[in-house]
């Protein structure tokens, strides 16, 4: 990949930066390590020395690399990427606002190249309304958050916040640098769709678009051509090329035409299932008594695309009710029935928020989500679709359920 500028903040993980530091240059990477004051608390430079080989940067004003002392300069201009593992609260907030206190914040701030960062803290820490305020800030910059992981931690107790594995963020940094998507066309639905009562009156649903505009925006920074159909939406979209769509039949028009020159259509956009059958001129008068409504069932778009173009990738969402084991097997279901390569499952809950917390299936079997920010749930969806697209001969060739 080139030389990796690798950020070591305090922080228990700092044994993971260690072995990430030995698998990068064993598949012969450079490694610049440089470690914060706390980090050094916790293992010392000798060790990070001995593993990359270099000397490693901690205070350029106490001890620089360069004679003019200014690393931060140097060391950025000179790299491909700059990952933080582990990246602490501290640091987060930190690089948010653009403080640059120390060598390593100095050098992400002053960085042009991909920055990556592995969040490890406690899980309360990690929850906590700023951090996930700094961590939206951080996606909006253009940062890529790999995890944290959920489980066991050092002070003993127990959810998300642990350091993700190093070979996960290898991979991850893998897919940030080599942009796997280069040269495929992905048109991505998002919002809810529109079926008009009358012409004031709608029947539609909470979704903001924003998870669809998420994964367009990822799909983007890894490589792809992005057409996004939009319905109704809350949430701002992203600067790509955007074609709007309400209702279900004009959603259903819009894909059929962008899936003609499509490698992979991806289905976020939450479609009713009904509409009026006999919709009303004007405005329905307000009076005593029932109204009764007659619904006629929508044409299902997912099922509609992959019957028409069998060779296309496609992936659905199937948004649930219940408990995680009921929305797992209505989206295993879902899947055969419509012929998908992957289907995402998450909760009826999710919808509108910034947060979601995904299961992925395919052929490759299943892989369960964090909760975590929606940028977040969408990088690592995009991941996985460009796993699983580079593991055949061409991004042409279906995967067969």
């Amino acid at each position: 990949m080139g030389t990796i500028i690798l950020g070591v903040c305090g922080s228990i993980a700092c044994y993971k930066a260690a072995a990430l530091t030995r698998l990068l240059t064993a598949q012969g990477d450079e490694v610049q390590v440089i470690m914060t004051p706390a980090a050094t608390r916790f293992v010392g430079t000798a060790s990070f020395r001995a593993l990359s080989g270099r000397a490693v940067a901690t205070d350029e004003w106490n001890a620089p690399l360069s004679a003019d002392g200014m690393d931060h300069i140097h060391l950025s201009r000179s790299a491909t990427a700059l990952l933080i593992a582990p990246a602490s609260a501290d640091f987060l907030a930190k690089a948010a606002a653009g403080i640059a206190d120390n060598s390593l914040l100095s050098t992400f701030l002053a960085a042009d190249i991909p920055r990556l960062v592995a969040p490890a803290m406690n899980q309360q820490m990690w929850r906590a309304a700023a951090t996930q305020r700094n961590i939206q800030q951080l996606l909006a910059d253009g940062v890529t958050v790999i995890g944290p992981n959920s489980g066991v931690q050092a002070c003993g107790e127990n959810g998300e916040g642990r350091m993700s594995e190093p070979e996960n963020i290898i991979q991850q940094l893998k897919n940030r640098l080599t942009r796997p998507l280069n040269g495929l066309r992905f048109v991505i639905s998002a919002g809810a769709t529109v079926e008009y009562l009358d012409d004031m009156r709608i029947i539609s649903n909470m979704s903001s678009g924003r998870m669809g505009f998420c994964i367009a925006e990822a799909a983007h920074q890894a490589g792809a051509e992005v057409v996004i159909l939009a319905g109704q939406t809350t949430a701002p979209p992203p600067p790509l090329p955007l074609r709007r769509a309400l209702s279900g039949k004009e959603m259903l028009a819009a894909a059929i035409e962008e899936c003609r020159r499509a490698d992979v259509f991806i289905s976020v956009a939450a479609v009713a299932d009904f509409r009026p059958s006999t919709p009303k001129r004007g405005k329905i008068a307000h009076k005593e008594g029932v109204l009764i409504l007659q619904l006629n069932p929508t044409t299902d778009i997912l099922s509609a695309i992959t019957e028409q173009y069998p060779r296309l990738f496609a992936v659905g969402f199937a948004a649930q009710s219940g408990n995680a084991t009921t929305r797992a097997t209505a989206a295993r279901k879902k899947r055969q029935q419509k012929k998908l390569s992957v289907i995402a499952a998450n909760a009826l809950s999710d919808a509108g928020k910034n947060d979601s917390e995904l299961l992925i299936i395919s052929s490759a079997g299943e892989i369960s989500l964090p909760r975590q920010p929606k940028p977040q749930a969408a990088q690592a969806l995009i991941a996985h679709i460009a796993e699983q697209l580079v593991s055949h001969e061409t991004s042409q060739e279906k995967i067969i359920p």
